[in-house]
C-alpha cells in the first residue's frame, strides 16, 4: 500500500483555512486552523486498510484568541529570525566564509569551555552543544563585523 502526504518541503502547497468560531459549550471565541492538501505524493505503507488514493490529508488546530495571538507573534519572530539568518549566511558566503563552519568552531569552543568547568565535578561532560537561533545570529554578526574590520584595516 502507499501513503499520501503533502508538505512544503517537497514543493507541495497545502491549503490553509482560518476560522473564528464561537464555542457554545465553553462560551468563548476560538480560532480554528484547518489544513487540506490539494495535491499528494505517494509513499509505501503497510498499515492501510483502504485505497490511499481516496485519502485526503487534513489537519486541525483549535486555539483560544489569546493563544492564536501568541502564535501569530511567535510566527513573526521565527520568520524574522530565519530571514536575518539567511541574510547573514549570504553576506558571509559573499566574503568567502562558510557560516556553518563558523558555528561549528564556536560550538567546539563552547564545549571545550564546558568540559573545563565540569572537570572537577561529578557531572557528565557534554559532547555536543546546540546554539539557539539568537546565539547563532549573534555569532554570525560578530564574525561579519570582524571580517569587515579586517578589510577596512588593510
Amino acid at each position: 500500500m502507499k501513503e499520501i502526504a503533502a508538505s512544503i518541503e517537497h514543493g507541495e502547497r497545502p491549503q490553509l483555512l482560518l476560522l473564528k468560531t464561537w464555542n457554545q459549550r465553553r462560551q468563548i471565541w476560538e480560532v480554528q486552523i484547518i489544513t487540506v492538501s490539494p495535491s499528494h505524493r505517494i509513499e509505501n505503507v503497510s498499515y492501510a486498510t483502504k485505497d490511499p488514493a481516496t485519502w485526503t490529508s487534513t489537519g486541525q488546530i483549535v486555539l483560544s484568541l489569546e493563544a492564536a495571538m501568541r502564535m501569530g507573534r511567535e510566527l513573526v519572530r521565527v520568520a524574522s529570525a530565519a530571514t536575518t539568518m539567511v541574510k547573514l549566511h549570504q553576506q558571509l558566503l559573499d566574503l568567502g566564509v562558510n557560516p556553518n563552519q563558523v558555528i561549528r568552531e564556536e560550538e567546539a569552543k563552547k564545549i571545550k569551555g564546558m568540559r573545563i568547568a565540569y572537570k572537577f565535578g561529578a557531572k557528565p561532560r557534554p559532547r555536543t552543544y546546540e546554539f539557539t537561533w539568537r546565539e547563532k545570529i549573534e555569532i554570525l554578526q560578530e564574525k561579519l563585523e570582524e571580517l569587515k574590520e579586517q578589510r577596512t584595516s588593510k
